[in-house]
């Protein structure tokens, strides 16, 4: 027989989190009747493997190690001296955890968007090509981001403004991208394909003087270009980035050649030894595709003077 109204309740681990502990403690609220607790944790939403059974207390510190990157589930069962039993809730959690990065000798720019920018933010209303447009007032939010890394910054198309009308980041230093050796790189939560993310140029809707393009094509593949004289490169990357989710995503350009990353695996490579070109009073723009009518959230952007081959996805 289960004892009504005398379940469990769960503290910790919090429900629908990362936790970055591979032994966390399990706490609770001990249920009415409650002598003695068993530990259900599992990877399947209704757990049955057993942790821990015959508990006294109201906590629980796991001595198995989690597997990373893996969702758990969990649930306490109280137990009374008659032998009768209340089920707490199941909740969830993953094993997972993101450290954020510090700057270092080859960090030039480093944007955390923990409440705040180094960027201007900024929005435009459509209008003809190749003049600078009205200033809007920009559609922005600072929210949740992935574990570990605090807030991020989402761009949206600004309000009452009409179609293609836009709200995007501008970074204060000149030429920042066009170093011999170089790296961008960013975390993105896209929600549509068919948009432009990061780009060095004089001013948002410009029709010439763009040195550096990083977008996401129409099939969802990441896309990176640039111009020194010429057009020096043009890569796709090998895979999708997935809608609705976080990706971390890269370029690197110099001696070493031109190399696109993924979450950390490289997906796309050009010959190319050439970096965006400087002298032509650019600025690094994160557009983030709000003049396409798309919410994007980008978080945790760092660049670099030199081609980094390792970078902090989990």
């Amino acid at each position: 027989m289960t004892v009504k109204d005398s379940a469990p309740i769960n503290i910790s681990p919090s429900d629908s989190t990362a936790n970055p502990d591979s032994l966390p403690t399990f706490s609770w609220i001990p249920g009415f009747y409650a002598d003695s607790f068993r530990v259900l944790l599992d990877t399947i939403s209704a757990p049955a493997a057993v942790a821990a059974t015959g508990v006294t207390d109201s906590f629980f510190t796991l001595t198995t190690p989690l597997i990373y990157g893996k969702t758990y589930y969990w649930q306490v069962i109280g137990f009374n001296a008659a032998g009768q039993e209340a089920r707490g809730k199941v909740w969830q959690f993953r094993y997972d955890t993101i450290v954020p990065y510090t700057n270092d000798a080859n960090t030039l720019q480093l944007d955390h968007f923990d409440g705040s920018t180094s960027a201007s933010i900024n929005g435009v209303i459509a209008g003809a090509n190749c003049v600078a447009l009205s200033a809007a007032t920009p559609s922005y939010a600072y929210g949740i981001g992935q574990s570990g890394l605090g807030q991020a910054i989402t761009l949206g198309p600004p309000a009452g403004q009409p179609a293609g009308s836009a709200s995007y980041l501008r970074y204060p230093t000149m030429d920042i991208l066009s170093q011999a050796n170089g790296t961008i790189e960013f975390r993105v939560y896209p929600t549509a394909y068919g948009i432009s993310l990061a780009d060095q140029g004089q001013y948002y809707n410009a029709c010439s003087g763009w040195t550096f393009r990083m977008g996401i094509d129409s099939s969802g593949h990441l896309t990176s270009s640039d111009w020194d004289s010429y057009l020096c490169w043009n890569v796709t990357s090998s895979q999708v980035v997935p809608l609705n989710t976080w990706t971390h995503v890269a370029v690197t350009w110099g001696s070493a050649g031109v190399k696109m990353y993924i979450n950390g695996t490289q997906v796309g490579s050009h010959s190319s030894t050439h970096c965006p070109a400087g002298g032509f009073s650019g600025y690094l723009m994160m557009l983030c595709g709000s003049y396409k009518g798309a919410v994007c959230t980008i978080d945790e952007l760092r660049v670099s003077n030199i081609q980094r081959t390792s970078f902090n996805v989990h």
